[in-house]
């Protein structure tokens, strides 16, 4: 078992019961059970993997009861998101057996019998070895660390199966019935599943943000089309400018004839007679 888990097990105990999510996790129940079966003081481990079933009432997206629990540790307790990253030591403890760590200390205290009956049958046979044969101090050297390093790998073995069982039983599992790999398992599948639902957050308020972004250049060039629009409803258009030009040019022309007398000419038409009548030139008396 993990040096780091077995520390956890042993002295943070009481952190490792006590992870802030779970009383969260505890609250969002009581609270969705008001009224029904609220008021709880703890829950089953596994409805931490059940999360994830609850759906929401929200038809636009994904989104379940365990997409609310990150939106609401990220937003109200952010000292708290980071509890994925404390459990990581957990996925090594998920992967020991403790039947085959015992079957597997009872194999070395098997084999270190062995060597030590060995050692008392060489040493019984003094006259049979040669005087260069330095098997039984080697061997009996080995024999002592192994033999130390053993007591102290038993001791610490049955110090972490202590420590699992009364995390078990904090959790109000059998401890008689729970292995590590379902235990810790669960724990590091819920911590997976948060991470996974905090992922799917972010890409979905990327997605809306992407989506706000594009409805505001649509806005922006619907705006642009209809100030165009209107620019060119007030602007004159080309033929009545050129029609009022003419018509205020030849009233020019006829205020210049009439000052220079030409206007009385007979060579002056002006640009229609009046009443149709051909203007008629002056008598002198």
């Amino acid at each position: 078992m993990p040096a780091d888990l077995k520390v956890r097990l042993r002295g943070g105990l009481s952190d490792f019961v006590r992870m802030p999510v779970l009383q969260i996790i505890l609250a969002l129940g009581n609270i969705m059970n008001t009224g029904q079966r609220g008021g709880a003081y703890g829950f089953k481990l596994e409805s931490l993997l059940k999360l994830g079933d609850t759906k929401s009432t929200l038809s636009n997206r994904k989104h379940t009861l365990l997409h609310y629990l990150v939106d609401l540790v990220q937003l109200k307790f952010p000292e708290t998101a980071g509890f994925p990253e404390e459990l990581a030591p957990l996925e090594s403890g998920a992967k020991v057996s403790i039947p085959a760590l015992r079957q597997t200390l009872v194999h070395v205290r098997t084999g270190l019998k062995k060597i030590g009956t060995l050692l008392e049958s060489s040493a019984a046979s003094k006259g049979g070895r040669k005087a260069d044969d330095h098997f039984v101090p080697i061997m009996r050297e080995f024999y002592l660390e192994s033999e130390a390093r053993c007591k102290a790998l038993d001791e610490s073995a049955k110090k972490a199966i202590a420590g699992f069982e009364q995390a078990v039983a904090a959790y109000a599992e059998d401890p008689k019935t729970a292995t590590p790999e379902e235990f810790f398992g669960i724990f590091c599948r819920f911590a997976q599943s948060f991470q996974q639902a905090a992922a799917e957050n972010e890409a979905i308020i990327a997605k809306a943000a992407e989506e706000a972004k594009k409805e505001e250049q649509r806005r922006q060039r619907e705006e642009q089309r209809t100030k165009r629009k209107k620019e060119g409803e007030i602007a004159v258009s080309p033929t009545t400018a050129g029609s009022a030009a003419e018509q205020e040019g030849g009233f020019d022309d006829l205020i210049s004839a009439i000052r220079s007398g030409k206007a009385f000419g007979q060579d002056f038409k002006p640009g229609r007679p009046a009443c149709g009548k051909k203007a008629k030139s002056p008598t002198v008396g």
